[in-house]
């Protein structure tokens, strides 16, 4: 479905990283298409993105698109998703450790290439533009943390199950993911081409750095 009317979620407890809010102000929008926030705030993670959902159906969107509160999006970002055309196409970003780690799970590995549109079964939900279509006739709850699975996890691997449908990933939409109690950023740099995470001074790391640091 064409990407017509677009409702921006990002679940929150009240506050939100003033680094993530910047970028939204930079943020292209869809050719002809119009962009509502919604603010899900002071409930779990799961919850609040139901209640976004719920939000979107209401006022007749096309399409969510989640924001974590920690992440931080290229300009570029809603206008290559919606360009993917399918039911559900993420953007890249790299879980928080030291070295990063794309955050990308395929329950048979493919080889990629950053750069590449992959299909996977797991990914986050930190920069998603879903098609709300995908609800219809979906088992509910849609997203539900339990013992297993994050919230997310549970709505892709439900998502492949009920309907056969698997997340787009491309991995060349690089975005950043914020440790919010440490103000370091976590990324692929493509200046070096390497995951990279930049401390408050920043200053950037790479793996040759940690070995350095490992034998002084």
């Amino acid at each position: 479905m064409p990407v017509r009317s677009v409702i921006l979620a990002i679940p929150t407890l009240g506050m939100i990283d003033v680094q993530v809010v910047s970028k939204l102000f930079t943020l292209h929008r869809p050719l002809n298409s119009r962009v509502t926030p919604c603010w899900p705030v002071g409930m779990d993670t799961a919850t609040a993105r139901i209640k976004a959902v719920e939000a979107g159906i209401a006022a007749g969107c096309s399409h969510i698109f989640f924001l974590d509160h920690d992440v931080l999006l290229p300009p570029e970002t809603l206008t290559v998703l919606a360009a993917h055309d399918v039911p559900v196409a993420c953007g890249l970003y790299y879980v928080k450790t030291k070295p990063p780690e794309p955050l990308v799970i395929q329950d048979e590995p493919v080889p990629w290439k950053h750069g590449d549109a992959i299909e996977v079964d797991v990914t986050g939900l930190g920069c998603a533009l879903i098609d709300l279509s995908v609800f219809d006739g979906l088992s509910e709850p849609w997203f539900e943390t339990g013992t297993r699975y994050t919230e997310d996890c549970h709505f892709y691997r439900k998502l492949a199950k009920e309907k056969g449908i698997r997340p787009v990933v491309n991995t060349g939409l690089y975005c950043a993911h914020k440790d919010i109690k440490t103000g370091e950023l976590y990324f692929f740099d493509e200046e070096t081409m390497k995951p990279t995470w930049m401390d408050v001074s920043g200053e950037k790391h790479t793996i040759p750095d940690v070995t350095k640091e490992e034998k002084a």
